[in-house]
């Protein structure tokens, strides 16, 4: 029968090893040399290790000379500070890539010493990941009220130049005149189309499956690149095949792709190209 202290410490030893955040226990050899004395089970598996094949190794040998680098000089801060520290650090696994870890690490001190280090390491990843999405959405709702602020500010004169425009064109009488007010009625129409596809890509809106037709998803982005490839020379054309089939999608997301692959491809003609031929294959 085991005694009460035996049975605490193999209640230890389950709790050591089936916690599901990395712990490792280190052996400090000198300031600039370190062993890997003990792991719990989540260590092991993230590793894809073994005790007998990562006990008694150097952390250098083990984890790489670059993450070897970066843990002794933490495991350092410690040992000079002989307090608990707490950090964030990325390290690299086999099979699971970077993970970003909260990692907490806690000095041993025997006869004014640090002999060991133990280190209790939480994976952050997903929580920091979040944190940035949430960030980024928060900064698409700010430009998605500044766009409809700047569209509503465009507005206004527009409407008041569409009016005066109608006025001359009712009073006008002579066709050179009712030419170039016709050129500046289709060009104010345009303005809005320019405005009404800003504030769709800008805002957020609720997502929206459907079948769609790309050639006319396509139409809609050149038409509203247009302006950009002319003042920079580029010409774009369109070749469409005769029997392009509906797709499902949601179309203004679309569209954004689109328009982000013709807009890195006229930044990258240069000064000397003049054609960007969009030519779909589906």
């Amino acid at each position: 029968m085991k005694s009460g202290s035996e049975l605490q410490y193999a209640n230890l030893d389950i709790i050591f090893h089936h916690i599901s955040d990395l712990i490792f226990q280190i052996r400090v050899i000198d300031v600039h040399h370190y062993e890997i004395e003990a792991v719990n089970e989540a260590y092991l598996a993230s590793y894809e290790t073994s005790k007998e094949a990562i006990y008694g190794r150097r952390i250098e040998d083990f984890l790489g000379v670059d993450q070897g680098i970066q843990a002794i000089r933490r495991f350092q801060e410690a040992i000079i500070r002989k307090k608990t520290i707490q950090f964030e650090e990325g390290y690299s696994f086999p099979k699971q890539g970077y993970k970003l870890f909260d990692i907490t690490l806690v000095p041993l001190v025997e006869d004014g010493t640090v002999s060991r280090l133990i280190g209790i390491a939480k994976d952050i990843t997903e929580k920091r990941m979040n944190e940035e999405h949430l960030a980024q959405s928060e900064k698409l709702s700010i430009v998605g009220q500044l766009a409809a602020g700047i569209a509503h500010e465009l507005r206004n004169p527009l409407t008041s130049l569409k009016g005066f425009l109608k006025l001359i064109q009712f009073k006008n009488t002579d066709r050179d005149i009712d030419r170039y007010v016709q050129v500046m009625d289709s060009e104010f129409h345009r303005i809005e189309q320019i405005i009404d596809e800003f504030l769709i890509l800008a805002k957020p809106t609720k997502i929206n499956f459907n079948y769609n037709r790309i050639d006319l998803i396509l139409d809609e982005v050149i038409e509203l690149l247009n302006g950009q490839a002319n003042m920079k020379a580029i010409i774009l054309t369109k070749e469409y095949h005769s029997s392009l089939p509906e797709i499902y999608c949601e179309s203004n997301q679309l569209k954004q792709v689109f328009i982000n692959l013709i807009k890195n491809a006229m930044d990258a003609i240069g000064e000397e190209g003049r054609n960007y031929d969009l030519s779909p294959r589906i």
